[in-house]
């Protein structure tokens, strides 16, 4: 998921909307939407990476859900004016698939999508783990 300034608001409500459905029960001391914004004070563009790498997350963490329960959330996620875990489901996808072709993971939160992904059932899985094994290779040389 690409978080730009243009939709880092619309990605921040998304999180907002999710975070409670995630972590039921969450402590103020661990929100990360205050925590997000703590980042964002200080580094927007660290601000922007860390929450593509928490809606990446909360994708994975929603991979189990029920239809029920993920045709509730996009609901709600759309009545707000917000995409939905669907659509961010696709996007995800999407993105791992373009890394594949690609055959390089180019950033961090590509690494933690693909991290995400490989831990799924997949045919791919074995394609996953090479290229994860390379960008951590690559990233110890520098």
């Amino acid at each position: 998921m690409n978080v730009t300034a243009q939709n880092y608001a619309q990605m921040r409500s998304w999180l907002a909307v999710m975070a409670p459905e995630l972590f039921p029960g969450g402590s103020p001391e661990v929100d990360p939407i205050k925590h997000l914004d703590k980042i964002a004070s200080a580094s927007p563009a660290n601000a922007r990476k860390g929450l593509a790498m928490a809606i990446n997350d909360s994708v994975d963490f929603a991979e189990n859900w029920t239809a029920d329960r993920v045709a509730a959330i996009d609901e709600r996620l759309r009545d707000q004016g917000l995409p939905t875990l669907s659509d961010l489901r696709a996007v995800f996808s999407r993105e791992v698939r373009r890394v594949v072709r690609r055959g390089r993971i180019a950033s961090e939160v590509e690494y933690y999508a693909v991290r995400n992904a490989v831990e799924r059932p997949s045919s791919d899985a074995d394609r996953l783990w090479q290229l994860l094994q390379s960008y951590e290779q690559q990233k110890a040389k520098q």
